[in-house]
């Protein structure tokens, strides 16, 4: 493992890693995710906009398990439609943090 330090709305943080990279990814992503709701909601503070986040990150997570559990509860449908329902849930996903990636490149 090696000590890797992320930054997020200028706060750092020092921890160790096993994939570096993915974790600096996923610190620019979240670092993103606060920026953009940072924009739509000016009078909140970091923390308000962390719990915010979490609660995103949360109900698309519920989401994508209800997708799977309601695949595998129907006997008509085989792995290939739960592959089809994650996805499609993935795809989502990707659109928004595209749409992220692109309102913070625009600054």
């Amino acid at each position: 493992m090696s000590q890797i330090e992320i930054t997020v709305r200028g706060l750092a943080l020092s921890l160790e890693a096993e994939d570096e990279g993915k974790i600096l990814d996923l610190a620019a992503k979240y670092n993103s995710r606060l920026d953009e709701l940072a924009k739509l909601n000016k009078n909140c503070g970091d923390l308000k906009l962390s719990m915010i986040a979490g609660l995103i990150m949360e109900d698309t997570i519920d989401s994508l398990n209800q997708k799977v559990q309601n695949a595998s509860n129907n006997n008509t449908q085989d792995i290939e439609t739960v592959k089809v329902s994650y996805n499609e849930a993935i795809s989502q996903i990707a659109d928004y943090i595209d749409t992220l990636a692109y309102a913070v490149e625009k600054r």
